[in-house]
């Protein structure tokens, strides 16, 4: 493979990542069912938990293969550079 091609799709191949994530995240929204009260204070607190733990999840999936992939072009370009 060409020294400037594995850059490009390496980079492609993360930001597609990244969109399906990002897509997973939206679909997969947590939602608190018509059949309950929203007004219940501790409705409340768990919805908002599964929100930030929602959060939390969709941001690790998509950072974690970025910055392998980040570290993966930076040795590439370190060894090139030898």
């Amino acid at each position: 493979m060409s020294g400037k091609l594995l850059p490009v799709l390496l980079s492609l191949a993360v930001l597609v990542w990244i969109g399906v994530v990002a897509m997973s995240a939206i679909t997969n929204w947590p939602h608190i069912p018509l059949d309950m009260g929203g007004k219940n204070a501790a409705l409340e607190a768990a919805y908002q938990r599964a929100v930030s733990a929602h959060i939390l999840r969709a941001v690790l999936m998509a950072a974690v293969p970025a910055i392998a992939a980040g570290l993966v072009l930076l040795t590439l370009r370190r060894r090139r550079g030898k």
